[in-house]
């Protein structure tokens, strides 16, 4: 038996060592490689499955489309060219009027035997059967009719029917007009709806107020009309107003008879710079187309114009015919004069009256509760001195403005009569701030505050 030295040993240990190692080395690279293998594998069936999927996506968006483009030929078969319109008719009323029903109208260009998609069970003439008896729609709009301006009328169709119809229905709102209800703008006029332009009136306009004065024009700047001072702006909408009477505070009435005089206009001046009115009772005989103006300014700053008979005559000792042609006349001259403002009351000659008067008169006949008998004693400071030692309130005050005392009176006397409170106004409205309606043939001579 051979004997294997321990150098020989040593080697052959070395050897098997090596050999042992170098094998556990190639199992560690085999099993590495073959982790990589399978991840591979697995990576590459994922991209395979990701490939699958967009073919499939693809595939079903090519079938989506093609379905799609079938119903869209379907329907255009049932339906294509098929319009149905629903239309709300267009109204006009004027402002205050009460807003009519809404109407309503359905049509089509096409046959009424036309199917509709999606399945063609329904036929054009079945949707507007349904439309025109009232049915599958509502209509509103905001607007009572009190307030002027354009308002949509809106038609809303039911849901279930816009999904039906889809493009095929058409809806077309209609406009209730709410008119003014004085009419509409002609430049700086204001026509009416009867073809008149507003002449000494106001009108309101979306919200505003304006006035247009005997010329038929509209009124810019400040102008006081009867007891009232308006103010409007640039574009002649009113901007404030101010009383220039209160009614709680004492008033009188200032009455001038006979006229109009020669001296008349410098009453109706010293009346204008104080703010004051009054009362012209005039003789029939004393108007002229020369001193016209003289009642044209009286009704300008706000006076009245009243009836004092035609010549003069006692009415109560003449026929009653005779009274009437009085009265009347005087009437027809002051409406000449003014331009076609009426007298409404009249004051008989020395204050006669008796039945035949009062009948025959057909106005308020008014008196008087302080005489200042100027015509008698034609002295101006006794006439002021006669007011103003008995004046009080809801007095009537006589005076005649054809004599030169009474217009240097009343120069002194109106300022007097302001600065001890009182306010001068017209006898009829002195009547109507008291609450007094007056009747033909009534007489009255004064209108205390009860």
């Amino acid at each position: 038996m051979a004997v294997v030295s321990d150098k020989e040993k040593a080697s052959k240990g070395a050897t098997a060592e090596r050999t042992t190692t170098k094998k556990a080395t190639t199992k560690k690279e085999t099993a590495k490689k073959q982790r990589e293998e399978t991840i591979e594998r697995v990576r590459q069936e994922k991209r395979r499955q990701k490939k699958a999927g967009k073919r499939v996506l693809i595939a079903l968006l090519i079938l989506v489309v093609l379905l799609g483009g079938a119903v869209a030929a379907y329907q255009f078969i049932l339906g294509g060219n098929v319009r149905i319109v629903v239309k709300a008719d267009s109204i006009s009323i004027i402002e205050g009027e009460e807003v009519p029903s809404f109407t309503v109208q359905a049509t089509s260009t096409s046959d009424r035997s036309k199917r509709l998609p999606p399945f063609g069970k329904r036929t054009v003439g079945d949707v507007l059967d349904e439309l025109n008896s009232g049915m599958r729609y509502e209509v509103f709009c905001d607007s009572r009719g009190d307030v002027e301006g354009e308002y949509p009328i809106e038609i809303e169709i039911a849901h279930s029917l816009k999904q039906e119809l889809g493009n095929n229905l058409v809806v077309e709102n209609g406009i209730l007009l709410v008119k003014n209800r004085y009419g509409e703008w002609d430049g700086d006029r204001f026509k009416r709806h009867n073809g008149s332009y507003v002449q000494e009136d106001f009108i309101e306009w979306q919200g505003d107020r304006y006035y247009f004065d005997a010329q038929e024009n509209k009124v810019t700047g400040e102008i006081k009309i009867k007891y009232t001072l308006y103010t409007f702006d640039a574009q002649g909408r009113l901007v404030s107003e101010v009383q220039l009477i209160d009614p709680d505070k004492p008033m009188v009435a200032l009455t001038y008879d006979d006229g109009p005089g020669p001296r008349t206009g410098e009453v109706l001046e010293v009346l204008e710079a104080n703010a004051a009115y009054a009362t012209f009772f005039m003789l029939g005989q004393n108007i002229y187309e020369s001193n016209s103006h003289l009642l044209q300014k009286m009704v300008e700053i706000g006076c009245e114009v009243a009836n004092h008979s035609w010549s003069h005559p006692d009415l109560s000792r003449v026929s009653e015919e005779t009274v009437r042609v009085q009265i009347e006349d005087t009437n027809a001259s002051i409406l000449e004069a003014t331009g076609g403002v009426a007298s409404t009351t009249m004051r008989p000659p020395y204050g006669a009256v008796n039945a035949t008067v009062k009948e025959a008169a057909n106005m308020p006949i008014i008196f008087w509760n302080i005489d200042t008998l100027d015509w008698q004693h034609r002295d101006a400071q006794t006439t002021v001195d006669s007011v103003m030692n008995s004046v009080k309130d809801g007095d009537i005050i006589l005076m005649h403005d054809i004599h030169d005392a009474t217009i240097e009176a009343s120069k002194m006397l109106i300022p007097k009569l302001k600065e001890a409170g009182f306010q001068l106004v017209t006898v009829s409205d002195l009547a109507q701030i008291r609450g007094v309606v007056m009747e033909p043939g009534v007489i009255y001579s004064s209108f205390p505050k009860e």
